[in-house]
């Protein structure tokens, strides 16, 4: 039977909790931690068993290694902070415990397919957020699930914010792996906002800078929405200097023409001498100032132009080119804001002092550097909540699934070894007894067996003569047993009710199974005494065990702390056995065995039932020995009742003898 620990995510839990030396409670409906301890709820299905697992090593690992009081200047700092601080950590438990990786890696597959975790197209600064998860998952924690969807993100973000942004971020974020601490974390969240802050304060300065360079009798075009940059660089070149000053000696040798014909000629027509010809030039003028929306649009208007100016002199179209070949230069020196095309973050940065640009090479003036600068502004002006840690949501997952009385996993309370000798003399007659019957039992289960076959290779000859009758069985075969490989993890209940009489005889009970046991080769065992008192975090009561004897420590150095103990309290059954079980289920035996000594009923029944049965589901065995009670025929399969406590060491032997004796599964 293959056995699995999804089907007891207690016992699961216990075991993080004590190598991490948290606190762990399991039940509710509640999935929290406040940075001393962790709630996780109960669940059953074996899918949401593993986000559990993931959740609960992920939190573990910020009470671990996180240093809380350390945080950002502003919520969406501390988004950013905890999104470093997230990798950081389950980069060093990683380290720490190999396995951990794995179990994060369901609770992301589960988000992904659930759809927890969204490519963002909304607002900026949710877009950068989800970028910045998404990227370090994908290349750091190596979280392949995320890969297409980081691609995807980090395509949006481009669209959304300057590429001088996207690029230093992305310098940034390449020194994350190497963060050491919550401040490093934090740190870093710092430094992105400052590029962000140094990025507008640029692109601020650089409009300022473009506005200052701005030609003061350049004529504002904004309010015909026909009108192109390149309009006005034409205007400049048809209205040069030397061109002007003759179309101005043409508009007064015609103005008696124009008088008679009643008709107004534009200022800046090279007139001929007739209305035609004046006419025809207006109506070419019009396109070639106006409206052209591209170089070669203009060369074509020029080309219209001199061939609408039939009547101008030779002299004036020398002029003319003249005008437009000098007119180059000082035209892209001005650099308007509607000449920049898309060249990019770095050009808009430098454009203050950049050499003069070509057409449509400047970044400053495009719509859609406009709109990411704007974005920019929008995440560092942003006021709304941060987005939602991705943990978080997996606590909403769980609670939503929860089920089951909360109950808290006991911490472990080590005793100081010391020895009570008037405690080992007392056990000491009793424990030899024992041992002499448990090697006894023991030696014969080593021995040998002989049997005999059909066939085989060695022929027994002293068992030839059942040929005679038929029997061909006279073949030896000879079969050796395992040796005792067992761990036994003893459960002694001094509750409340074991006062008086019963507490000092199950001591004793307990220390002669103890040394008689350790006698056994093969056998690894451990003795817990419960309830342990207990201890308060945030107002929550944590229960604890006892434990005196540790694996391979010799049963003598509990005798000191076991005649210490006294008797009180409840009976947190459930709570000690899934104790014990954490405890044995790494363990390399073959046999595995919980013993529980009580004389009452469980602080909860119906828990501890359910215990015994995931218990049971992963390998483990559980015997029962009730002192005055029959809870036990309910609670265990292996069980023995006895009537009074002075049966106890019969009753010891007994179970002990069934122990050893069965064969592993």
């Amino acid at each position: 039977m293959k056995h699995s620990t999804r089907q007891a995510l207690p016992i699961v839990a216990s075991v993080i909790g004590q190598r991490l030396g948290i606190p762990v409670a399991v039940g509710g409906n509640q999935a929290m931690t406040n940075g001393k301890m962790i709630v996780i709820p109960n669940v059953e299905s074996e899918e949401h068993k593993g986000v559990a697992f993931g959740y609960l090593i992920h939190e573990g690992a910020h009470i671990r290694y996180t240093d809380f009081a350390q945080v950002g200047s502003t919520p969406y700092t501390r988004s950013l902070a905890n999104i470093f601080e997230d990798i950081r950590i389950e980069q060093a438990i990683a380290r720490e415990y190999p396995g951990a990786p794995d179990r994060i890696r369901e609770v992301i597959d589960h988000l992904v397919e659930k759809g927890g975790m969204p490519v963002s197209s909304g607002k900026p600064h949710e877009i950068l957020h989800q970028h910045v998860l998404l990227r370090l998952r994908s290349r750091i924690l190596k979280q392949e699930r995320l890969n297409d969807l980081a691609r995807e993100q980090e395509k949006i973000l481009r669209e959304r914010l300057p590429e001088g942004v996207v690029v230093r971020l992305h310098g940034i974020l390449a020194s994350a792996e190497k963060n050491g601490s919550t401040a490093d974390c934090v740190a870093m969240a710092e430094r992105i906002v400052a590029m962000l802050k140094e990025e507008a304060e640029k692109e601020q300065q650089r409009k300022k800078d473009e506005e200052a360079a701005q030609p003061p009798n350049d004529p504002p075009q904004a309010d015909s929405p026909d009108v192109t940059d390149e309009d006005s660089g034409d205007e400049s070149d048809e209205t040069a200097p030397e061109q002007t000053e003759e179309s101005d000696e043409d508009e007064s040798e015609g103005e008696a023409d124009a008088d008679d014909d009643g008709d107004e000629d534009s200022p800046g027509d090279a007139g001929g001498p007739g209305d035609d010809a004046s006419e025809e030039n207006a109506d070419t003028d019009a396109p070639t100032s106006q409206s052209r929306p591209s170089s070669d649009d203009a060369n074509d208007g020029e080309e219209n132009g001199d061939a609408s100016q039939d009547g101008s002199s030779p002299d004036q179209t020398e002029e003319s080119d003249e005008d437009e070949s000098e007119g180059d230069e000082p035209q892209w020196e001005s650099h308007t804001p509607d000449d920049s095309g898309d060249e990019g973050e770095e050009g808009a940065d430098d454009n203050t002092s950049a050499p003069p640009q070509t057409p449509g090479s400047g970044a400053s003036n495009d719509p859609r550097s406009d709109e990411s600068m704007e974005a920019v502004e929008a995440i560092l002006n942003n006021q709304e909540e941060a987005p939602q840690d991705l943990f978080q949501q997996v606590a909403a997952i769980l609670e939503t699934v929860g089920a089951g009385r909360a109950f808290s996993l006991p911490l472990e309370h080590k005793a100081e070894a010391s020895v009570d000798t008037a405690l080992l003399q007392k056990a000491g007659s009793e424990s030899a007894r024992i041992a002499a019957a448990l090697d006894g039992l023991v030696q014969s289960e080593r021995q040998e067996r002989r049997t005999h076959k059909h066939q085989g290779r060695k022929l027994d000859t002293g068992k030839l003569h059942r040929t005679i009758s038929g029997d061909t069985k006279v073949f030896l075969r000879e079969q050796r047993r395992e040796a005792v490989n067992t761990a036994l993890h003893v459960l002694l209940d001094l509750s409340g009710s074991m006062t008086g009489i019963r507490e000092p005889i199950a001591k004793e009970a307990a220390m002669a199974l103890a040394l008689a046991l350790d006698r056994i080769p093969g056998v690894n065992q451990s003795l817990t005494v419960f309830p342990g008192g207990g201890a308060v975090c945030d107002g929550t009561t944590i229960p604890s065990v006892t434990r005196l004897l540790a694996p391979r420590e010799h049963p003598r150095r509990l005798s000191g702390p076991l005649a210490q103990c006294h008797a009180g309290g409840g009976t947190p059954m459930t709570e000690a056995l899934y104790y014990a079980a954490s405890r044995l289920v790494g363990g390399q035996e073959h046999r595995k065995t919980i013993l529980v000594i009580t004389d009452g009923e469980p602080n909860d029944p119906a828990s501890t039932k359910k215990a015994v049965t995931e218990i049971r589901h992963m390998g483990i065995e559980i015997c029962g020995i009730g002192i005055g009670t029959m809870v036990v025929r309910d609670l265990f399969p292996e069980h023995v009742v006895i009537g009074n406590v002075q049966e106890l060491r019969n009753a010891l032997f007994a179970m002990a003898r069934r122990i050893l004796a069965l064969r592993a599964a």
